[in-house]
């Protein structure tokens, strides 16, 4: 075989060729190259400007801490009302400040998880600690104290249904129809004398309470026959705010933020919950939505010229998160928190209620909520005492849509061939 010639061609540099440059007009030339010099620094810092600088208007608020919070329960937007950094730099500590208090919410609240965190001892004597402390003096922070205290003003003992929500939520996250069955009261004898015991215990302050000491230090108590029955069936959790920890938790939130002069922000929890940091966010639209039977839709939407906080109630599912609250069975019967205390079944007046004011904040009007929605029926006399106290009311009622402040508008009222709505004033 033939070999191939060796390429001789030259693979080194070529020879340097000498270019002579013309000495005319060189000031010329220098000062075109700084002025192209000027304007691509110039390009280049206001591409980064406007990379770095945030624009005016609403902005949705993330918790950055990489932590386990409660902020995945929650939306958070704030009107950013001047753009550039100013308003980043603004942003930044939003962020901060909201994910310090969200990992700090979720630590006091929950029944799940303990925390030894020598720079917070607040934390470490949360729900769980003190589920697990029946009978013991507890020093606690003052959020917590302060949620024991207005649970007690006005007459609530929702919290003391830790085991029925326990057992309820043993339901929720079954996987079919089957599974739930076996743990629906409604559908299962046992189950039901089992949330009987369990209510008759919660109801009684004898075998179940909070005494609240003063200084933030509280005692759970206990007594011997309920707790050595608790213990027997497993469900110690004698304490839980369930249903309404998330409007706690807005509340605190949004106090400590607005203290720290962030008013213009709202604050929405999965659940129904809507909380205003201050006065700065401008009228608001409000959805209310209704489960006719197979599928929630909303009904109608209200708009409001001026902020309000709202709870708005539902026994039916609208997002992911509410796989851990609710149970729709094939037949569409629903299975949600709301536990009458008298017997520990789930029971509600109607599938929908929406309270707001525009002075109350989210627990006040959760804890009023609370003997209106979980009943066996509507009872107009309850809304005209709320009015009194500028509580308003918003709910459905088979294909009503009741209200209860003269001056709201609601509007895009749904009407379908399966349904269709007409509004009600009620007094």
């Amino acid at each position: 075989m033939a070999r191939k010639a060796r390429d001789r061609r030259q693979t080194g540099p070529r020879p340097v060729e000498r270019v002579e440059v013309s000495d005319k007009h060189v000031g010329w030339r220098i000062a075109l190259f700084f002025v192209a010099l000027t304007v691509a620094i110039s390009g280049l810092g206001y591409g980064v400007y406007a990379w770095l600088s945030t624009d005016a208007g609403w902005v949705e608020v993330e918790d950055s801490t990489g932590e386990v919070s409660c902020s995945q329960e929650f939306t958070f937007r704030y009107l950013i009302t001047e753009g550039g950094m100013g308003a980043t730099d603004l942003l930044r500590t939003l962020r901060g400040a909201y994910g310090e208090l969200s990992v700090r919410a979720y630590r006091l609240f929950t029944v799940y998880e303990d925390f030894d965190d020598p720079e917070d001892v607040g934390v470490n004597h949360n729900m769980k600690y003190i589920n697990e402390h029946p009978n013991e003096d507890i020093q606690v922070d003052s959020v917590l104290y302060q949620a024991f205290e207005q649970a007690e003003q006005a007459g609530s003992r929702a919290v003391c249904l830790g085991p029925l929500y326990s057992v309820y939520g043993d339901l929720f996250f079954c996987e079919d129809d089957s599974s739930a069955q076996e743990l629906d009261p409604f559908q299962n004898e046992e189950m039901a004398r089992f949330c009987q015991e369990l209510a008759d215990f919660a109801r009684e302050p004898e075998h179940v309470s909070v005494t609240l000491l003063g200084e933030n230090t509280l005692r759970l108590n206990v007594s011997q026959q309920y707790q050595e029955y608790a213990e027997g069936v497993g469900r110690t959790c004698y304490l839980d705010f369930g249903w309404q920890r998330t409007a706690f938790i807005a509340d605190y939130i949004a106090n400590e933020l607005s203290a720290r002069g962030f008013t213009a922000g709202v604050l929405s929890s999965y659940d129904g919950i809507t909380r205003q940091l201050g006065k700065d966010t401008g009228p608001q639209t409000f959805s209310l939505y209704d489960w006719p039977g197979d599928r929630a839709l909303i009904a109608a939407q209200a708009e409001f010229e001026e902020p309000v906080n709202a709870v708005s109630l539902r026994t039916f599912p609208l997002n992911e998160l509410d796989e851990g609250r609710c149970y729709v069975f094939g037949n569409n019967s629903l299975r949600h928190s709301y536990i009458d205390m008298t017997d520990g079944l789930c029971r509600t007046g109607t599938d929908s209620l929406t309270l707001y004011s525009r002075e109350e904040g989210c627990a006040a009007l959760i804890l009023e909520a609370e003997p209106i929605f979980i009943s066996d029926g509507l009872f107009p006399s309850a809304f005209g005492q709320l009015s009194a106290q500028r509580i308003y009311a918003v709910l459905t009622n088979g294909t009503r849509i009741l209200y209860t402040e003269p001056e709201l508008t609601l509007f895009n009222l749904y009407d379908g061939a399966e349904q269709t709505y007409e509004t009600e004033l009620i007094h």
